[in-house]
């Protein structure tokens, strides 16, 4: 049975949504004619062509997936077995996926170590023997 894309979109709505497990099904029938990495602030976006009717690959969360880099979308598109797509990089601004101010336990500095000095493993080793003879 091979899957019905989504409805064509009027210009003042934002396209429908796939999640990936549907684009692999569109892949996997041959519906898909051209796919498109849209640049946008802090990465792209990918845009699924079926024809006359366009989507754009959701996220978990109901969203527009953002890929960081367009090695990570390759990546996602290799292991999909549909490796061929094109860039649109003109609205592309570098940048961050994620918000600075959101800084959470991996975003923090790690905390300086101390420098050992030299010999001091040894030197508590010798004491440490000293202490159980």
């Amino acid at each position: 049975m091979t899957p019905t894309p989504p409805s064509i979109p009027s210009d003042s709505r934002p396209l429908p949504l796939l999640g990936e497990a549907a684009l692999r099904d569109f892949i996997g029938a041959g519906a898909v004619t051209r796919l498109e990495a849209v640049g946008r602030t802090g990465g792209f976006d990918l845009r699924v062509h079926m024809g006359a009717t366009e989507a754009t690959l959701g996220n978990a969360r109901g969203g527009v997936r953002l890929f960081a880099s367009l090695d990570a979308l390759t990546a996602l598109l290799k292991r999909l077995e549909h490796p061929r797509f094109e860039v649109d990089a003109s609205n592309y601004v570098s940048g961050r996926l994620r918000s600075a101010a959101r800084k959470g336990p991996s975003t923090q500095a790690p905390p300086e170590k101390a420098v050992a000095k030299p010999g001091a493993k040894s030197k508590a080793r010798s004491q440490d023997w000293r202490k159980h003879a």
